[in-house]
């Protein structure tokens, strides 16, 4: 690593070390020319693709799970409180997994965090293959959550770092495509093992949860790269340029990024306190407050749908408005999960064309509609009424709220608070979803469903008149750019 203590050096230096490479980017590259996959450059595309590969498994685990939940809470004949914590305990392990991520990605770096959450998914999932009472299920989904808390910090800030600005909202879809991924191939695994004996049909289904993360671990060591914008904060300058050179496969490209990412970085240095406690406590500047407050209320909010708990209990649902065979709860729950996947290619193509704003409007209203009707389906007493409705909110969930809101996240954050913010609001996220993961069933179950809907409908209503009034675009501005452009004016 070269130590370096001014930019006017850190040029010197490279200028007479890698002069040859710098002058002629196949010879960094081993001679390769730099070929393109979808527009982009192919070494992008395989990073992203194999880091978004991480939360297919997050996406297990909450979609497998649901019909693993739904055969052990019989099996094992769970009370409704154990039913709902092992559902909910991921999620409250993942808030405290948040906050070791956000120190962990600046301190060891983004793919070691990967690592750990690959590591902690294997360890839980393991566990809960071998488990045979509540307090081990208890605690493999404890050591999982934990996983996920760490994927969902690392996963979103790492495609912003290392994606092109001009198609940084393309390449943000694609954590929600492997979430959505993980969910079908948890379904899927639900509806293929249902037949089964059910003392060991759910046993089959978490082996995949314990495949998974072993693959994970080969894609990081051997297909992804480090995020250069985390190498130039560690002061490995010539790595942060080769990562830079090999993602572009355009010397001047590489320059211009390289000097942005730089600047940004010698001007943050020395400027503030960037630890979560720092921004916790509000010791810092009154654009980096504003940023922070409108991603944690962004982050909270994605989860005041309670769409954990939708997904979580769709089985426990549709068996309410009356469906009682279990292979039918199964491929009902297959259908669903399908019809999320599709959705995803046309918000890729309008995410760097219309902008976010609009995609997280249109999403929220749908999502305001989609529960009156649900609503209106057990008000009436119509269980059609109620899984059009429910399948409405999957559509207008998957078309904005759901994946525009990772893609902002990282976005509205400077690289100098980017880990610690997006351990914050990731924390905030998760915490949500485990109120209503906790809340969802006991909820609709002593109260109503029409009542609980309705409410949720409201609340998502003020949510859309906060985006509407707040949230800024960030569409085509460069991640070094945002704090100045958006929060400086």
């Amino acid at each position: 690593m070269l130590e370096i203590s001014s930019q006017s050096q850190l040029k010197e230096t490279l200028l007479s070390d890698d002069e040859d490479s710098l002058e002629n980017p196949k010879r960094l590259l081993g001679d390769r020319s730099a070929p393109r996959c979808f527009g982009l450059n192919r070494a992008v595309v395989i990073c992203c693709l194999a880091a978004s590969f991480n939360t297919v498994i997050g996406g297990f685990s909450v979609g497998g799970f649901s019909g693993i939940v739904y055969i052990i809470s019989k099996d094992m004949t769970f009370t409704m409180f154990q039913t709902s914590a092992t559902v909910a305990v991921l999620n409250f392990a993942a808030f405290f997994g948040c906050f070791v991520a956000g120190s962990f990605c600046d301190s060891h770096g983004r793919l070691k965090a990967f690592y750990l959450s690959a590591s902690l998914f294997f360890i839980g999932s393991v566990i809960t293959l071998c488990s045979s009472s509540f307090f081990q299920i208890f605690l493999g989904r404890t050591v999982s959550g934990l996983g996920l808390g760490v994927a969902y910090t690392v996963l979103p800030m790492y495609l912003a770092e290392i994606s092109p600005g001009q198609h940084r909202g393309g390449i943000g879809i694609l954590k929600e495509f492997a979430v959505c991924l993980g969910i079908v191939l948890g379904y899927l695994s639900s509806w293929i093992f249902s037949g089964y004996d059910s003392s060991w049909s759910w046993r089959y289904m978490m082996c995949i949860g314990v495949i998974l993360p072993l693959l994970m671990g080969v894609l990081i060591a051997f297909v992804m790269e480090e995020s250069p914008r985390y190498l130039v904060m560690r002061g490995e300058y010539s790595k942060a340029r080769a990562v830079l050179l090999k993602l572009t496969g355009d010397k001047e490209e590489a320059d211009t990024t390289f000097e942005d990412i730089q600047k940004v970085v010698d001007r943050d240095t020395a400027s503030e306190d960037h630890s979560v406690k720092s921004l916790l406590t509000r010791k810092t500047t009154p654009s980096v407050r504003r940023m922070i407050t409108i991603t944690a209320i962004i982050a909270i909010c994605q989860h005041l749908t309670a769409v954990d708990g939708v997904l979580s209990y769709f089985p426990f649902t549709l068996n309410a408005a009356g469906i009682r065979k279990q292979e039918d709860l199964f491929s009902y729950q297959v259908i669903l999960g399908v019809l999320k996947l599709p959705l995803l290619v046309p918000v890729q193509y309008f995410l760097d064309r219309i902008g976010r704003k609009p995609l997280l409007l249109v999403s929220a209203i749908g999502v305001v509609v989609a529960y009156l009707i649900v609503a209106y389906g057990a008000l009436t007493k119509s269980a059609n009424m109620e899984i059009a409705g429910l399948y409405m909110f999957v559509v207008v969930f998957s078309i904005g709220l759901g994946p525009v809101t990772w893609i902002v996240l990282p976005e509205l954050l400077p690289l100098r608070v980017r880990a610690s913010g997006m351990g914050i609001a990731v924390s905030l996220n998760r915490l949500m979803c485990c109120l209503s993961e906790t809340l969802f069933l006991p909820l609709i179950t002593s109260l109503s469903v029409e009542f609980v809907f309705a409410c949720l409908a409201l609340l998502i209503f003020f949510y859309a008149v906060f985006l509407h009034l707040y949230l800024p675009e960030t569409k085509g501005v460069k991640l070094e750019n945002i704090e100045k452009k958006l929060f400086q004016q």
